[in-house]
């Protein structure tokens, strides 16, 4: 597998979304039921009653964390939320606006779940509301936690906090942000989300860049190509096979009988993938035939192994 580790300046971009998620997870599982907590994008001059993205929390009285996200009911025109990012956020489990529930996304969490709460939270705002860079937003925060505002490492208002808490706020320097994210970045990104969707878990990329599939009998991997708008999936069917002759026929057979994923022999491996063209800014076609492969490669899996002696 090649290395495509990135130095540059979307690597730093990445970094500053990690350090957010975590000082927001921490801040979220401290959250008592008279704390709030506002995270937003610089307001503009506009006088229409609109606002910029944003995403606020306050804790229930089950003590579990209400996350809400900003509908399109209150947002700017040109910050409104397309169909497709709509989709990927129901998808990730947001609850779309109603009457009942008011104008925003929602979606409530237990404070244990906080860190993935975060994750979802910054997924949400970097790939689906185009934040750039999160050292462009602002918090707020009332309440008890509220002196621990700064941990979360972004420019604070000093009308939140009191005393020596206020000061260093007010003392707070802004990181410049870099340029803005690849359109590989932006696929990456939108595949991970709906990895972490599908799986209900966090998934971070190995050493190679690939995501390693949990749950599975034998390790998969989904992996970006590093130049081309390619998603792939890809593992070993089994390995260990006896007769390479064996199984290069029956890969043969398999690729007759099912068009849609690649079988082919690797040493004494059988190997499967799967590759979907996918839009830089489209993971939707990939992560529906997903499920798919996996079903695929699980059923052949035994009738491979017995039929060329190789270990499932």
């Amino acid at each position: 597998m090649n290395d495509h580790t990135n130095t540059g300046p979307d690597q730093e971009t990445k970094e500053a979304w990690r350090r957010f998620r975590k000082g927001l997870a921490g801040y979220l599982a401290a959250m008592t039921e008279d704390d709030h907590l506002l995270i937003e994008m610089p307001s503009t001059d506009d006088d229409s009653g609109l606002t910029t993205p944003y995403a606020q929390f306050a804790v229930t009285e089950g003590d579990e964390i209400r996350a809400e996200l900003a509908g399109n009911g209150v947002l700017l025109q040109w910050h409104r939320l397309d169909r497709t990012s709509e989709r990927r956020l129901a998808r990730a489990g947001w609850e779309v606006p109603d009457e009942l529930d008011g104008p925003n996304l929602h979606r409530v969490a237990a404070k244990s779940d906080s860190r993935r709460l975060a994750l979802l939270v910054s997924r949400a705002l970097e790939k689906q509301y185009a934040v750039p860079h999160p050292t462009l937003m602002s918090v707020q925060g009332w309440g008890p936690n509220a002196e621990h505002l700064g941990d979360i490492g972004l420019p604070v208002d000093p009308a939140c906090l009191e005393g020596e808490a206020a000061r260093a706020a007010e003392e707070l320097i802004e990181v410049p942000p870099p340029g803005f994210a690849t359109p590989r970045d932006q696929l990456v990104a939108a595949v991970a989300l709906g990895l972490e969707a599908m799986f209900e878990e966090s998934i971070e990329q190995d050493a190679d860049g690939d995501f390693p599939l949990p749950g599975q009998p034998s390790p998969i991997y989904v992996r970006i190509h590093p130049e081309l708008p390619i998603v792939e999936a890809f593992g070993a069917v089994v390995t260990g096979v006896r007769s390479r002759r064996q199984a290069a026929v029956e890969a043969s057979l398999l690729n007759r009988d099912l068009p849609l994923v690649k079988f082919a022999v690797l040493e004494r491996s059988v190997l499967a993938a799967l590759q979907v063209p996918a839009h830089r800014l489209e993971a939707d076609a990939f992560l529906e035939a997903l499920p798919m492969f996996l079903t695929t490669v699980n059923a052949v899996r035994a009738d491979l192994s017995l039929r060329t002696g190789a270990r499932s």
